[in-house]
């Protein structure tokens, strides 16, 4: 799930705007949200994305996210388009300026302060690198390929769907 959300975040910084025919986030204009895992019989998904699209093919996005097993979080991150791909640096500071949630409730500061550390252990390795996601039909849906920095990441290929606000989707395991 860790996974899911850093692909989440990989929506933030790189180069040029696309045009209509080839922009990856036309859904997101369209007002529909981008669930990462999902899962239709449940109508959950592991992160739920929503992204503010503007004219010059920059963005903000509001993630939503389990990041562990009755832990979620919600932050705020922008990037850019850049062809068919939806690239950032991994920005540590987007992720620890989230706010956390412990099985439903917001969490402590001591709680918050151990999650930090967990993710600052996780992501050392990607922090500051460009990291992209490519989304592609597969099977009557689409997978999302990440790259960091070029290169690509099989690990990190993950089912996504657009779906919209009034679909019933929330965040799940």
């Amino acid at each position: 799930m860790f996974a899911a959300l850093l692909m989440l975040a990989a929506v933030q910084a790189a180069a040029s705007p696309t045009t209509p025919a080839d922009d990856p986030l036309a859904p997101a204009r369209a007002g529909k949200l981008r669930c990462v895992n999902p899962d239709p019989t449940r109508r959950n998904c592991a992160s739920l994305i929503r992204f503010q699209v503007h004219g010059d093919g920059s963005f903000d996005a509001t993630v939503t996210g389990m990041i562990e097993p009755s832990v979620l979080i919600v932050y705020e991150t922008s990037g850019q388009i850049d062809g068919q791909a939806v690239c950032s640096p991994v920005r540590i500071s987007d992720f620890t300026s989230g706010q956390f949630f412990v099985d439903g409730k917001p969490a402590t500061a001591a709680q918050a302060g151990e999650i930090k550390e967990r993710l600052l252990t996780r992501m050392r390795d990607i922090t500051g690198k460009r990291r992209c996601f490519i989304d592609q039909p597969a099977g009557g849906g689409i997978v999302s390929n990440v790259t960091i920095e070029g290169a690509v990441h099989p690990e990190m290929r993950q089912q996504v769907a657009w779906v919209a606000p009034g679909d019933g989707y929330a965040i799940g395991e």
